[in-house]
């Protein structure tokens, strides 16, 4: 079952229509819930920071209101680290050489979509938690300061930094930081407008500029995706290096798919991923690979949410 949640003031609402949906339809009754949130979890406890669902959301108070035993909080992320232990074959495509990551290394995720998403897979602890499991460290990696790699990139973080101060990686790798890119090409670089991204308010631009730019028929479009493309690879590098990822880097959200499994975006992704220098030859073993599947976070919820040895 799926539940609208625009326009609730808080989960409580949509959670018990979900359960309620989940009764009429014959299903057992839940004796519990996992929820993945894109917002950082304290203290069983979570403020959803963003421009769509700006909630606070309390475990306690889920089980209470819903009759509910156990409530678990997760890092939208963390789910989606998860879920990679539930992908089929047929889920997820290479990104350049299809390589095999090492088993026993930590694996690295990322996702650009409404903001940017990172987290963790590390290799088992033994004798800790399910034996044999990954264990998934959220971050808010999102949100480190954005490093520009070129001279047209030196001008786009000069630009933001005047708009917003600080200027964090999501503010270019997102929906938002695509619109972004594309009003910096044409305002500032003197690419030629877009009537049809013009006519859509800004909040609404995303599709429209990815959707020109992979038909190739509007420069600022095109020259938008090429620039988002090129800063994302160079973020997964950046990540893959952070926690030396030889399991390999995945790459999930909304914005990934289309882009990726395009050849040349694709290889533009794999050059900026490998462009580290003295790591280069470090990051040509790691493989990268985009996640096809719209239901990661909905797959590693469900995982998490099974008791142990379940």
């Amino acid at each position: 079952a799926r539940v609208d949640v625009a326009g609730s003031a808080g989960l409580e609402g949509p959670l018990a229509a979900f359960l309620a949906a989940r009764r009429a339809a014959g299903d057992p009754d839940a004796a519990g819930a996992c929820v993945a949130v894109a917002g950082t979890i304290v203290a069983r406890a979570a403020v959803v920071a963003g421009v769509n669902l700006p909630w606070r959301i309390d475990a306690a108070a889920l089980e209470r209101a819903c009759g509910l035993a156990r409530v678990e909080l997760i890092n939208d992320f963390h789910a989606a680290a998860r879920g990679l232990e539930a992908l089929g074959p047929d889920d997820a495509a290479p990104v350049g050489p299809d390589l095999p990551g090492r088993a026993d290394a930590p694996v690295a995720i990322l996702g650009a979509g409404t903001g940017l998403g990172e987290a963790f897979l590390l290799p088992p602890e033994p004798g800790a938690g399910r034996p044999g499991r990954r264990r998934v460290v959220p971050t808010e990696g999102g949100h480190r300061g954005f490093a520009a790699r070129t001279e047209q990139q030196d001008r786009l973080l000069r630009r933001l930094r005047r708009e917003h101060g600080r200027v964090s990686t999501e503010r270019v790798l997102s929906g938002p930081g695509l619109v972004a890119l594309h009003a910096f090409l044409v305002e500032d670089e003197g690419l030629p407008r877009s009537p049809e991204v013009d006519a859509v308010p800004p909040a609404g631009r995303a599709p429209v500029i990815s959707r020109r730019g992979l038909a190739g028929d509007d420069p600022a479009c095109a020259a938008a995706l090429a620039l988002f493309v090129d800063i994302y690879g160079a973020e997964a590098g950046d990540l893959a290096l952070s926690v030396v990822a030889a399991g390999g880097v995945w790459v999930a959200g909304g914005i990934a798919p289309d882009l990726l499994v395009h050849p040349d975006h694709a290889a533009s992704f794999r050059r900026a991923f490998e462009d580290k220098g003295r790591f280069a030859a470090f990051l040509r073993e790691v493989p990268v690979r985009v996640v096809t599947s719209p239901d990661l976070g909905l797959l590693g919820a469900a995982l998490e949410a099974r008791p142990p040895g379940a």
